[in-house]
């Protein structure tokens, strides 16, 4: 039984225990926004954080979650002797190179990739609400407002949006971040958005003058696995980064 729980009006709702292993560090992480009900934020704009923290709580779950599917997928992986038993063609070496086409761990990845870019919109979401952000509402929706990496003709992108609410080191952090992976991670979520799979990407390849399995591969040849927990690794800190250094020091207490 989990321990995780919310009462809402008259119903309880109870979370999935099987999750609790991957959600106690972000539950933790977000606590330090209950801040939030002893502040002198206007009531409507505590209602909201309270929601969208749920949210990002929801979402970076998701991230985890996918993450634990891709790497059980992997550890699953056939021997070389057992990938040649596939057929005749393998076990004679008919061709150099024979690809055999994981698919689900392909839609995990991608799944993988939608939840981190999701999670982003979510954060954005959630910092629209802290007064000093509310620059970052794009034309006065609620809940569409989005991640958005670079500026186009018609809006400023999220960084832009920052430094115009004077908070230039924020906006420098995101900056970096998107370069330093962000930017790709966005490449790549937009190429499985309008096209059937990731251009490159490889499961598990038997090498037939080597008689051995090579594990899956990103299309920049980086292994499935380490990819996806790097990034994993980094979303979660700049979460972590952007909570406690940003936007809890803004929070004035009663």
């Amino acid at each position: 039984m989990t321990s995780y729980y919310q009462i809402i009006m008259d119903k309880i709702f109870f979370s999935d225990g099987r999750l609790d292993q991957f959600r106690e560090p972000i539950i933790r992480l977000f606590e330090q926004l209950e801040c939030t009900y002893n502040s002198t934020f206007p009531e409507e704009a505590i209602k909201e954080i309270i929601r969208k923290r749920k949210d990002c709580e929801h979402k970076l779950t998701a991230v985890r979650y996918s993450l634990t599917l891709i790497q059980a997928e992997i550890d699953q992986k056939i021997s070389g002797k057992e990938a040649r038993e596939y057929s005749e063609m393998i076990k004679n070496g008919i061709c150099r190179e024979a690809e055999l086409k994981n698919e689900v761990l392909i839609y995990e990845t991608e799944a993988f990739l939608f939840q981190v870019k999701s999670s982003l919109d979510i954060l954005v979401q959630l910092l629209k609400n802290i007064p000093s952000y509310k620059i970052l509402s794009s034309g006065g929706t609620t809940d569409r407002e989005s991640f958005d990496i670079d500026q186009s003709s018609k809006k400023k992108s999220t960084v832009q949006k920052i430094r115009d609410a004077n908070d230039p080191a924020l906006a420098d952090y995101l900056e970096a971040e998107i370069d330093l992976w962000i930017r790709d991670l966005n490449k790549l979520r937009n190429e499985i958005t309008h096209r059937s799979g990731l251009q490159g990407f490889t499961s598990f390849v038997y090498v037939s003058n080597i008689g051995s399995l090579v594990d899956p591969k990103m299309p920049d040849g980086t292994a499935v696995d380490r990819y996806c927990e790097d990034v994993y690794t980094k979303l979660f800190t700049l979460f972590q980064k952007v909570i406690t250094e940003f936007v809890i020091p803004k929070i004035p207490i009663k």
